[in-house]
């Protein structure tokens, strides 16, 4: 929808969301009738007519006719982050498009229209962002870092806790795993470091014990988990282990 007012504004509106979604002004010629007093005493006649075929919006202000015409936009592509995207997700909950750049910001896209509605900033101090997830129920978001931490988030920007994946150093978190009872972290070392769902009562959290062995000769590159309790990771240098998330045992290897 197309509005015009007074002023020589105009406005064009999202009728679904009902927000405006550009405003333009200081355009429109001025005339005798852009003074206080003849505004005041005279009615302002305007009328507006676009012409779909040619992308051309004709406006009346009294004596005045302009006319806008749409033309490519050929400017440079607008960047959405000031960083490196590192992960992108979608949240079916608030129908929006959450993205997270290296530089720690993250931020919230409406689908319909690509506007930006909120962000969360420095999630991580000056520590660069590494990966992004949500939980099940698509209402917390879990950011990792490079500083070896993981914050678990709500969507206004509050942090709930901070997991502590190597004993405080900094280290590459790759991947976050989220299953029913525990959260499972990859990416800086052989072993898996697990966090149970019952140990987050504080803000700072230390990994519980992974029942399992060390059985990666390099460090951990991914992680996937298969319904109802398949895990598989994979390290550097290409090799696969199959492990039973109950017992936390390697059931399987592969290997080139």
């Amino acid at each position: 929808m197309i509005s015009f007012s007074k002023d020589k504004v105009l406005r064009i509106w999202d009728v679904q969301l009902q927000v405006c979604i550009q405003r333009i002004a200081g355009i429109f010629p001025k005339g005798q009738e852009d003074d206080e007093f003849s505004l005041s005493r005279k009615e302002v006649v305007s009328v507006l007519q676009y012409h779909d075929d040619r992308s051309r919006l004709f406006i009346t202000f009294n004596y005045t006719l302009t006319m806008l015409e749409m033309k490519p936009d050929v400017r440079d592509r607008i960047q959405s982050h000031d960083k490196a995207v590192v992960a992108g997700i979608f949240n079916s909950q608030i129908n929006q498009v959450i993205t997270a750049c290296q530089g720690g910001t993250v931020f919230f896209w409406m689908v319909d229209t690509g506007q930006k509605v909120r962000s969360i900033q420095n999630t991580h101090e000056d520590a660069e962002l590494t990966c992004l997830c949500q939980d099940e129920n698509e209402g917390r978001l879990y950011t990792g870092s490079v500083d070896g931490t993981i914050k678990i988030w709500d969507f206004n920007g509050h942090c709930y806790h901070q997991l502590i994946c190597a004993g405080g150093n900094p280290a590459d978190v790759g991947q976050i795993i989220l299953l029913r009872r525990s959260i499972i972290v990859v990416g800086f070392s052989r072993d898996i470091s697990i966090f149970r769902n019952n140990t987050l009562k504080n803000f700072h959290v230390e990994p519980s014990e992974w029942k399992g062995s060390t059985e990666h000769s390099d460090d951990i590159l991914a992680v996937a988990f298969y319904p109802t309790q398949t895990l598989v990771t994979g390290s550097y240098d290409g090799e696969l282990i199959i492990w039973n998330t109950n017992s936390e045992q390697a059931t399987r290897r592969m290997t080139e």
